[in-house]
């Protein structure tokens, strides 16, 4: 029977992991108390409104943040083909969110 040994996770990984689980978690509760505070009866709409729609706003950009994390790692790592490839992809959304407020 083959055991796998499982690798410790490098500080890229300790850095990804800290950033999307905060930032899922402030994501969630600003989104948990714009949507709640009206159903508890608190009269300021506006302000959970906009507590929820940063919410959402920041699990949009998580993704975008983690792949900043990852090109700027890679490049202090010296890693020119992971660098390049994360810069590849920032690009790509950087294209399509462009294309996408053009066509609005």
């Amino acid at each position: 029977m083959k055991t796998t040994v499982l690798e410790e996770p490098t500080s890229l990984d300790l850095w990804l992991a800290t950033l999307l689980s905060y930032g899922s978690w402030l994501a969630t509760s600003l989104i948990a108390i714009g949507v709640g505070s009206p159903m508890l009866g608190m009269p300021l709409p506006s302000w959970s409104a906009k507590l929820s729609a940063i919410g959402v706003a920041i699990i949009i950009v998580l993704p975008v943040l983690s792949v900043c994390v990852m090109a700027v790692a890679f490049v202090l790592e010296r890693d020119p083909v992971f660098a390049a490839i994360a810069c590849l992809v920032l690009g790509i959304i950087a294209l399509s969110s462009l294309l996408g407020a053009a066509a609005v």
